[in-house]
């Protein structure tokens, strides 16, 4: 009787929530799931790193395969105004965005570049969505346009899908 005592109580000390005080998790998407998403294993960092309320965060995703860096970026934003508001970020796209059906409020495929972005030189694609009072932008980048590992469509497909993942998880 007294082993088991120590024993569960060793149990309950492992599986403690202080077991788990230096993991990171992304609240929209797991690590496993990326690491399918961009081909092999990930590094994951998540801002900010405690996500509590989950209204505000962005979760990035790193590989590199056969010499060619992968980056998948969910990033997720309370609106204020939600209908008008969402009109800036599809702003954002900078080529012509495509209605995307049965994700979220609304979503739209396009290329998303930036200059914090690495879009200029990789082979990117984005959706920018929308679910109730959320706004959420997915972007995959891989390889680089001179050598990309998939073509156009199979990113593309590949962002779409990750996109009914987060409008599913913010829903």
């Amino acid at each position: 009787m007294k082993y088991m005592r120590r024993s569960l109580l060793g149990i309950a000390i492992l599986i403690s929530p202080l077991g788990y005080a230096d993991v990171t998790v992304c609240p929209w998407l797991n690590q496993a799931t990326a690491a399918g998403i961009l081909g092999g294993s990930t590094t994951m960092s998540v801002e900010p790193a405690d996500v509590t309320t989950m209204d505000n965060s962005v979760c990035k995703f790193h590989s590199v395969q056969g010499g060619e860096s992968n980056d998948l970026q969910i990033d997720v934003k309370m609106l204020d105004n939600a209908d008008m508001a969402f009109e800036a970020y599809k702003k954002q796209c900078t080529s012509t965005p495509t209605a995307l059906q049965a994700i979220g409020n609304e979503a739209y495929l396009c290329t998303l570049t930036s200059e914090k972005s690495t879009a200029a030189t990789m082979q990117s694609e984005s959706v920018i969505g929308r679910v109730r009072d959320r706004a959420f932008i997915v972007t995959l980048s891989m390889g680089t346009k001179l050598n990309p590992p998939l073509t156009k469509e199979d990113i593309e497909n590949k962002v779409h899908s990750v996109a009914e993942q987060i409008a599913g998880a913010l829903y």
